[in-house]
Parts: structure tokens; sequence; C-alpha cells
């Protein structure tokens, strides 16, 4: 048995052994709850404006509910006075949480004070008895829902979870006879596409879905080692279940001809599969339970290590519960805590009070730059307004040119040279921005000013039909990054970028994946990697639409970029090194 009734009797027989004790949150005779809240105080005014980040993203709409579970878990199964940490291994947790918070005060980064918050909270209830466990720390796993991966790395994530969906989507439409493609983490009909980025959002996100693993995790007292399985069954539920909404979607669309992303059907799939999703994830809790299981030891045969290891990570029934439950309560009627000196509450009061004060003067104060972007005290080149007129073959009309150069660290200056033309009804703008210190990820500055990143991909200039002499040193056939991103507001708006880096020989730089690109950045912003690299020019073509372009207009425009970019390295090489980039025209 291994019912939450049988669980509630052995509390009933251990209160009856040992007398039930007092529930208040305030009742600790040595401060416990004092103790906590000023532990506490530092990590909440980062915690607020991580927190304000989350306003109106529908995928963490339910992180209020993140934090009002374990609340509300905790008055329900609370049983007993707070306590403070007496060991090393309970003070632990603390220091670490204190050095993340100053690590969020000096380098300005929210998400360092919300994974102290994390470990304080966890903390605060491995220090308080449950009715069934010894502490209530598993409450801890809803919290750990609100974590986002953290510089930018959650892009990467996303980014995986949506091509993951778009090929399993693809299987089921195979087997379905249904005619498509993919591209990136967009399924092309013929007269329709859909982004599994629009499907992986709301309430059946991977955040979301996370959510509700973690949530059960709580719900059940599941020990938190294992939160790792859980997770990853968060994300292979995810895949699952949005792939099969998509193929429902489509199959609705090409057999019934009815659109259900719309008005109440909208809201009636959503529900469905959220529910969908609850159900596998609680099919998966029974399966780590069956595997979990509790061995009942064999006390004549003596004390079997193996045993004793493997229940101490087993699944919590009732025969572990009171063996568990009985010794602790043993244990704390036993020993006796100490109270802490006066002069003990002074310093960390004050500790506390000071990294609070810090922490919200930073939270209230405008991020400084962390990367330093220019690298040698001159641009490259001087390129003037005729750099990309003489491109040959191309469906982009220049119309314009400007540039703009900023004064930068140790006397340099930053030069960013702007083309701006057409392309059929959409506006085109071409960009260079030298000197920079190796590969920059141009595609986080448009996050930052409210586009979406619906896919990001690694493109092979041989897709689209060039050849490339053997004896070319310049390795012009390099591929290049491209980029779909949307604005929903005040207009909705699609659009397009393709960049690439260049140096300052005219040799261009390789095109990382988005692991990769993050892993650059990390490195730089650690300043593991900044002796090791040269000044670069990062080449952009941006292209804003109102509608989505088709495959042959992304192909015209990838062959455009691919010749802006041979222009601009054969600028980089000077005069005497031809040009050895030829096209062929590929069928349509």
């Amino acid at each position: 048995m291994s019912s939450d009734e049988s669980l509630a009797a052995i509390n009933r027989q251990l209160d009856d052994l040992h007398g039930a004790r007092p529930q208040s949150f305030l009742n600790g005779r040595d401060g416990g709850a004092m103790f906590w809240l000023v532990c506490l105080l530092p990590t909440l005014p980062f915690l607020l404006v991580y927190l304000y980040g989350f306003a109106g993203a529908s995928e963490f709409a339910y992180v209020p509910l993140a934090f009002l579970l374990p609340v509300g878990l905790y008055f329900l199964r609370a049983d007993g006075a707070i306590r403070r940490p007496q060991t090393a291994k309970g003070w632990f947790p603390i220091i670490v949480a204190m050095v993340s918070v100053a690590l969020a005060v000096v380098l300005s980064y929210p998400w360092f004070s919300v994974v102290g918050f994390v470990l304080i909270a966890g903390s605060f209830l491995s220090h308080v008895p449950g009715k069934l466990r010894k502490s209530l720390v598993y409450l801890t796993a809803p919290l750990l829902s609100i974590l986002k991966p953290p510089f930018q790395l959650d892009a990467f994530v996303t980014g995986w979870v949506h091509r993951q969906t778009a090929w399993y989507s693809s299987i089921f439409l195979d087997f379905l006879e249904i005619p498509h493609s993919i591209n990136g983490n967009a399924i092309q009909l013929f007269e329709l596409e859909i982004l599994t980025s629009d499907v992986n959002a709301g309430f059946i996100s991977v955040y979301a879905i996370l959510f509700l693993a973690f949530a059960m995790m709580a719900w059940k007292r599941v020990s938190l080692w294992l939160v790792p399985a859980y997770a990853i069954a968060a994300v292979m539920t995810t895949i699952a279940i949005n792939s099969v909404r998509i193929v429902v979607h489509v199959f609705a669309i090409q057999s019934l001809e009815i659109e259900i992303t719309e008005g109440w059907r909208a809201a009636a799939v959503t529900a469905v599969t959220t529910a969908l999703a609850f159900a596998v994830l609680y099919s998966f809790h029974f399966l780590i339970t069956a595997f979990f299981h509790f061995i009942e030891p064999n006390r004549e045969a003596g004390v079997n290590p193996l045993i004793y290891v493997w229940n101490q990570s087993s699944y919590m029934n009732e025969n572990r519960a009171f063996e568990e439950m009985s010794r602790f309560q043993s244990r704390e009627r036993d020993g006796e805590r100490t109270l802490m000196s006066k002069s003990a509450w002074v310093a960390i009061v004050a500790s506390g009070l000071v990294l609070a004060s810090l922490s919200t003067f930073q939270a209230f104060r405008a991020s400084p730059s962390t990367d330093e972007s220019v690298l040698a005290t001159e641009p490259l080149l001087i390129p003037d307004e005729s750099l990309f007129t003489s491109v040959e073959g191309v469906s982009t009309k220049i119309e314009s040119h400007d540039f703009v150069l900023s004064e930068a660290f140790q006397g340099g200056s930053m030069r960013s040279d702007t083309w701006e033309g057409t392309y059929g009804k959409s506006s085109v703008k071409i960009q260079i921005t030298q000197p920079l210190v190796g590969w920059w990820e141009l595609s986080n500055g448009y996050k930052q000013l409210g586009w979406e990143i619906l896919d990001r991909d690694t493109i092979d200039v041989t897709e689209d039909g060039f050849a490339i002499e053997e004896d070319d040193p310049t390795h012009l056939a390099m591929p290049f990054v491209y980029a779909r991103l949307r604005q929903t507001e005040p207009e909705e708006l699609q659009s397009y970028l393709f960049f690439s880096s260049v140096d300052s020989a005219g040799l261009i730089g390789g095109a990382p994946t988005a692991f990769e690109s993050f892993g650059k950045r990390l490195r730089r912003r650690m300043g593991l990697s900044a002796d090791n690299l040269e000044a670069v020019a990062m080449i952009q073509m941006w292209v804003v639409s109102a509608d989505r372009l088709s495959p042959s207009d992304l192909r015209e425009l990838r062959v455009a970029f691919v010749k802006y970019r041979d222009a601009l390295s054969a600028k980089l090489r000077g005069p005497k090194k031809s040009d050895t980039f030829m096209t062929t025209e590929a069928s349509q």
C-alpha cells in the first residue's frame, strides 16, 4: 500500500506514541522563523525584478501557482516548530545562497538572486518537520520551475524542443500520408505553414509542463533527487503532446476543413491537451513508484548495506514513513538545540540588511554593459555607399546609405554602416558593424527590442547552388546564420535575419550553432577567450515583411546575402585578390 490514507494512519500512530506537536509559523523557541525571514530578505529585490520580466508571457502564467502551491501544502503538512540549521550541512545552502545574491549584485544579473531564493526556501523547508516526512524539503520542487536557463540558454532549450516537435510531427504526418516538408521548426503544407513555436506556448509550453511535473512531486512527496527524471519526463511529454496537437490541427484542416486554432475550439484543444499531459505525467509517476519501491528489511539477518542505501532513495510509502519518522522523532526528542547568542543575531541581521540594501540599489540601477565589444582602435575599413550597388544577380534593391560612429572604451570607435532598400513589398536593411571581438550573436539584440525568435539555424552556402573553387583560400563557402523573428505589437510583422562575420584579412568566420554561440558568449563574459580573438566585422541583412515569405523568396534572399558578404570579404582582402565566388542558378 502507498495511499495517502495509509500514510495518514501511520501519522496518527506516531502522534499517539510521541504526542502531537503544536503547529505554528512563529512558535520556534530559538527564533527559527525570524532567522529564515532575515535570510530571505536579501533575495527579494532581484526576485521581484526577475518576476516582473514574466509579465504578459503566457508560457509563464503558472508562476503564481509555483508560489501558492508550496505555501498551501506547507500549512496543510507542517507539524512542529521551525528549526534553525545546527550543522555545517545545514549552513552550506545558506552560504551558497548568500554568495549567489552577491553575484547578482556584482553582475547585476537577477537570476543568481533567484537561485539564492530557491536555496533559502529549500533550506527553510528542510528544517520544518512534516506530518509524514521528517521535513518538507520536497515542497521546493515547484519553485524550481521559475528558474529559466541563464545567459539566454533558454532560447537553445526551447529551440531544441521546437525542432524535435517538428520532427516527430513529421513522422506522424508521414504515417497519415499527408504531404508536407520541414523547414527548421516550421511544417510546410501546400497552403499552410505551422510553427511549432506557436504550438509549444501558453499552458502547454515546456516550462508549464515542467511545472506540472514538479507540482506532482510536491503533491506526492517525491524526493528532490528525482528532479532530473521528472524534468526529462516533462520534456518528453511536451514533445509528444504538442506533436499530437500539430497532427490533429493538420488533419482537421486537410480532411475535415475545420480550423481548431480559433474561438472555442482553441480553448477546448488546449484544455484537452493539458489534461492529457497531466495524465502522461501521472503515469510516469506510477512508473517511478513501482521502480523505486521500499524493500522491507529483514531485521533478524542484520543490516544489509545495499538494502539500506536503496531504501534511503525509495518512494515514500507507509513502511518507510513509519521507520523514518520514528527515528527522527526519537532523535529530535533526545537532542537539544542550542540557542543563538545575541551577538550572532546582530551579525546575521546586519549582514542581511546590508546585502538587502545593495540588492535593492542594484535592482533599480541601470544595468551596466558586461561585454566590451570594441577591440581595435579604428574600424577595419571605411566602406563607401557603392559597396553593394555593384553586386549583380540579386533581387534586392539598395536605395540609401548611412553610418554611425560611436565612441567606445580605450579611445576606440565602433562604426555601423547601414544600407536600406526593398525586396518586393518587404523592406531590407544591410548593416556592417565593426570592429567587434570575435563572433557576436546578433539575434539577441532583436530579442531585446521586442522581437520573438521563432527559429535559428545554420545555413550551408552549398545548399543554394553555389559552386566553390577548390583553390579558394578565403573560405567563402563558410555557412551563415539564419533567424526568423516575429513582432506582434504595435502591429504583426515577420522578419528574416541573416548574419555572418568577416575578419580583417577578409576570411569569413564559421557560423556557430545556438549552443556554440552561447558557449562563446559565456566564455567572453567570464574573460576566458578575449586574448585569442581578433577584430571582425559582423554583416547582417534584415528583411521585414507584413506577410510570410515563400521558400523561393527566402532562397533568393539567402543568395543575395552570400553575395553581399562576398563583396565585403573582397573589400577587406584588397584590390589585388580576385573574387573566386561564383553562382549557378538552381532549379526552382
